[in-house]
């Protein structure tokens, strides 16, 4: 027996609480607004009628992400560092790419989830392993840029110390008190100063206000 929309509020399906009547999607199919009853915080979404009412869909994309990934850190600082690294290394459509993968940046093959088919939960775990858990207040950074994600290779440092590593800093502490001092004479903007240091105007905006090289 066919639903109305309006008998479809309030009525839950599988763990998604219809709460409102949406449009239509690209195939001229009814959607509804439904909130996930595990992840209250998080913004409501639409499903398509048919998909509620056939069982099709019952739980949210976050529900199913963690349906899948056994470790239950898919939402931490850590799985997120791991994930971000295998984009950035193996795929070309992934806006850090070019400076990564696509400039020969490679990784410990135990930690690529096609490795022996060993998939995403053993190859985390192997990453969580050797790295440990990331805390609050530090960021995954390599030793040497030139070189790729392997366990002599990593360190865990302050995003000020990732900052100065990168390899789009070509700066020193030396530049930096010169970039300061040449800036104090009131000559120079932070264009031409990044034009003379070759960095970006971003990034001399950061040295000049003390966001960046703190320590200097």
């Amino acid at each position: 027996m066919k639903i109305k929309n309006i008998d479809m509020i309030g009525k839950i399906f599988g763990i998604l609480q219809v709460i409102g009547i949406g449009g239509y999607d690209d195939n001229n199919k009814r959607l509804m607004l439904c909130k996930c009853l595990n992840h209250l915080n998080e913004n409501p979404h639409y499903v398509r009628k048919t998909f509620l009412t056939t069982g099709k869909t019952t739980m949210c994309g976050l529900c199913r992400i963690e349906s899948q990934t056994k470790h239950g850190m898919w939402n931490t600082k850590t799985y997120t560092a791991f994930n971000n690294m295998l984009k950035r290394i193996t795929n070309p459509k992934n806006i850090g790419y070019k400076n990564y993968g696509g400039r020969g940046i490679d990784m410990d093959p135990k930690y690529n989830p096609l490795f022996e088919n060993q998939g995403t939960e053993k190859a985390f775990k192997n990453f969580l392993k050797d790295i440990g858990e990331i805390p609050e207040g530090l960021t995954l950074d390599r030793k040497n840029n030139d070189k790729g994600y392997w366990k002599e290779n990593i360190r865990l440092v302050s995003q000020e110390v990732q900052n100065q590593n990168s390899r789009s800093a070509t700066l020193d502490i030396k530049k930096v008190k010169q970039m300061r001092k040449d800036y104090s004479t009131g000559r120079f903007t932070y264009k031409t100063i990044a034009e003379k240091y070759n960095i970006s105007v971003s990034g001399a905006s950061k040295v000049l206000t003390n966001v960046t090289w703190k320590n200097v």
